[in-house]
């Protein structure tokens, strides 16, 4: 009986806390202007701190091979949210691919943008076929734009939806198209954001991927 209690001491010890808990929500709605979402709904709900650190995925390169961009004149007020390119939220899952999902976000709000609307691409392929990444387990901003400069751009999420975790990159789509005529959004000419101006430039062209480090 001693060594069952010395167990259960020693795993309560070991544990890592919880990320939301039912009393942190009810704080928040006490303390918050914002819409708190409820503890049932959270999708947090039952994590510990070391589930969400395996989502964090963004893995920087020590330089960019990407050129600058040139400072351009850029108006004070930018705002795309009541676009028709404006695909809302997305959720990356238990998988380290927000790297994924930024260059994603940007390469398909810009294709909208400036060609034609091939609507949300795929994610799933920048984490199964970009090997310059590590798929779930993180990834820079520059590789997938250099991954879609050399393969013709992305395939759309009916080609290949998105999984949340590494797989084999396929031969083939979903829907039975072609793998490598359905790649869409070509990216012609890549350029690094660096800088406040740097980053006002390029968003006079259409949206940025950033990358930061969450303390």
């Amino acid at each position: 009986m001693r060594f069952l209690i010395l167990l259960a001491i020693v795993a309560i010890a070991c544990s890592s806390p919880l990320v939301v808990t039912r009393n942190y929500v009810e704080q928040l709605k006490r303390t918050v202007e914002w819409e708190v979402e409820e503890y049932e709904n959270n999708i947090f709900r039952g994590l510990t701190e070391e589930d969400v650190k395996s989502m964090l995925g963004y893995k920087p390169k020590d330089e960019q091979s990407f050129p600058q961009v040139e400072e351009v004149a850029t108006p004070s007020q930018i705002d795309w949210s009541a676009d028709k390119c404006d695909v809302g939220p997305k959720n990356q899952g238990n998988c380290g691919s927000c790297w994924a999902f930024a260059a994603v976000g940007s390469l398909s709000a810009r294709c909208c943008l400036h060609a034609t609307d091939q609507g949300w691409l795929s994610p799933q392929e920048l984490v199964s076929c970009d090997k310059e990444s590590e798929g779930c387990n993180g990834g820079d901003l520059e590789s997938p734009v250099t991954y879609a400069q050399k393969n013709g751009g992305l395939v759309p999420e009916a080609c290949y939806p998105y999984l949340a975790k590494n797989a084999p990159c396929p031969n083939k789509c979903k829907n039975g198209d072609e793998w490598k005529k359905a790649h869409v959004c070509k990216c012609d000419k890549p350029t690094a954001c660096n800088g406040v101006a740097g980053i006002k430039a390029c968003l006079a062209t259409g949206p940025v991927t950033i990358g930061f480090y969450v303390c």
